[in-house]
């Protein structure tokens, strides 16, 4: 009899560790859980703000690409260079004069 009250008392003892475990377990899950509910919703936030990025990205190209195109016409026709020399001209105020004289008569 002493045999299987020691038999018992093990088997309770196994029990109620592996309660004990069990009981660990659980918190450890709930918490894995609150992680992967956290991840969830920071990944939402992340998704939400490359939206808005990538929204940001195509307007600013809208704008961009046409400021190139002319960017490129204007150095291929190197009308850039033209009005720069006419600009920089010694004789601009001389000949703004005179084609103002030229306009009023």
């Amino acid at each position: 009899m002493a045999g299987k009250d020691a038999e018992i008392a093990e088997l309770q003892h196994c029990l109620r560790e592996s309660q004990d475990k069990v009981d660990s377990l659980e918190i450890d899950l709930e918490a894995e859980k609150q992680k992967a509910k956290s991840a969830v919703e920071a990944r939402k936030v992340s998704q939400a703000a490359l939206d808005v990025a990538q929204d940001n990205y195509a307007e600013v190209q809208l704008v961009v690409k046409p400021l190139v195109n002319n960017s490129k016409w204007l150095r291929q026709y190197e009308i850039a260079h033209v009005a720069n020399a006419v600009l920089n001209s010694v004789g601009l105020d001389q000949t703004m004069v005179a084609l103002t004289v030229a306009a009023a008569t």
